[in-house]
C-alpha cells in the first residue's frame, strides 16, 4: 500500500444501523467497535484490506481484540486519547495457534517503509498491533515490561552482548522451539549464543551465534 491509500480513506459507521455490514470478505464492522459500547466506529478501508491480507496469508480467523477507541477508551486502555486507534486506523489483533512474532514480521513485510506494526510477545500469547499511518513506527513489548520499546526494525541483531526486550522475545521463541537458552532474562550470554548457534545448525544457516536477519526469518516461519 502507498502513502495515498491510507489517508483520507476513514469512514464514519454506526454500530446500531451497520453493525452487520460486510466490509471485506472475512470482516464486519461490528468487528471494529468500541469496547465502550459508543455507537459510532471509525474504519480506514486502508486497514480492512491489510487485515485481510493477513488472514488469508495464514488461513485463519483473525481476532480483532481492539479495534476503533474513542479518545476516553483509548485513555482508560493505556493510550493518549489521540492515537491511530481514535482516528479508525489501528487494531490490535490475535490468530490462534500463530505466534505473534510470525504475524507481526508478516505485517512489517507489507507494509514495508510505513504503517505501524508492534509485537506484544508473552509467554501464552500475546498481540500485534498494526496500523496505517502514513509514516513508519516499529515497537515490541515483551511480557513485564511496562512500556514498549520503539525499534527501526521489528527484530533488530541480536549478538553477545545484546540487552532488551528483542531479547526476550528470541529467547522465548528458541525456548519454546526446543533450543535451551535458560531464563528470558534480555540479556543475549553465552546460553543464549549457543542456542542461537544450535538453531543454526539445525536449519541449515550460518553457524555464528548472531540472530541476523536471515536467522530471524526462519524463527518467525517457524514459530
Amino acid at each position: 500500500m502507498n502513502q495515498s491509500e491510507k489517508t483520507n480513506d476513514v469512514k464514519k459507521y454506526s454500530l446500531a444501523a451497520d453493525g452487520r455490514k460486510v466490509l471485506s470478505r472475512n470482516f464486519r464492522v461490528s468487528e471494529f467497535r468500541c469496547h465502550d459500547g459508543s455507537d459510532a466506529i471509525l474504519i480506514s478501508d486502508s486497514l480492512v484490506k491489510l487485515l485481510q491480507k493477513i488472514r488469508d496469508h495464514f488461513s485463519a480467523p483473525l481476532i480483532i481484540n481492539s479495534g476503533y477507541r474513542t479518545p476516553s477508551h483509548d485513555k482508560r486502555s493505556g493510550g493518549s486519547g489521540a492515537g491511530y486507534h481514535t482516528k479508525g486506523m489501528a487494531a490490535d489483533i490475535r490468530i490462534s495457534g500463530v505466534e505473534p512474532i510470525t504475524i507481526a514480521a508478516y505485517a512489517q513485510s507489507l507494509l514495508g517503509k510505513s504503517g505501524g506494526v508492534e509485537c506484544g510477545a508473552y509467554p501464552s500469547g500475546g498481540y500485534v498491533h498494526v496500523d496505517v499511518r502514513p509514516g513508519k513506527w516499529r515497537a515490541v513489548k515483551a511480557s513485564g515490561a511496562i512500556n514498549y520499546l520503539t525499534v527501526s526494525s521489528l527484530y533488530p541483531t541480536v549478538r553477545n552482548g545484546s540487552r532488551g526486550q528483542t531479547v526476550i522475545i528470541l529467547q522465548r521463541a528458541l525456548n519454546s522451539a526446543g533450543f535451551d537458552c535458560g531464563a528470558a532474562d534480555g540479556i543475549c550470554g553465552k546460553n543464549t549464543v549457543a542456542a542461537i548457534r544450535a538453531y543454526q545448525s539445525a536449519h541449515n544457516l550460518d553457524i555464528d551465534g548472531i540472530c541476523g536477519k536471515n536467522t530471524w526469518n526462519s524463527i518467525c516461519k517457524q514459530a
